[in-house]
């Protein structure tokens, strides 16, 4: 029993807002390859060799313009709204590889 493999490709436009649009942020965060150096901490002494693996984090104050090729994640946070344990009230938008 042989089947084709194939994926269905499906593109949104959403609206990121918790409380209104003037009350969130957004967080963006990119997985990079670099130096120690190129993630801003110091290389421990027990390291021989210069690469590492880092998140790099960035605030924008809109979504306009956001393409999910650009971010491994977003998250999207109050500037006034907090849950129950007093953390901002958001939530975290993952972008990975589609599934079969």
């Amino acid at each position: 029993h042989n089947g084709l493999l194939h994926d269905h490709v499906c593109g949104f436009k959403v609206d990121l807002d918790i409380d209104g649009p003037a009350d969130d942020y957004l967080e963006t965060t990119t997985i990079k390859y670099g130096t120690y150096a190129d993630a801003g901490v110091e290389k421990p002494d027990y390291i021989y060799y210069d690469g590492v693996k880092y998140a790099s984090h960035a605030t924008l104050e809109t979504e306009g313009g956001l393409h999910a090729h650009d971010y491994d994640f977003i998250t999207v946070n109050s500037k006034t709204t907090t849950n129950a344990w007093g953390v901002p009230r958001g939530y975290e938008v993952t972008f990975g590889p589609t599934m079969t």
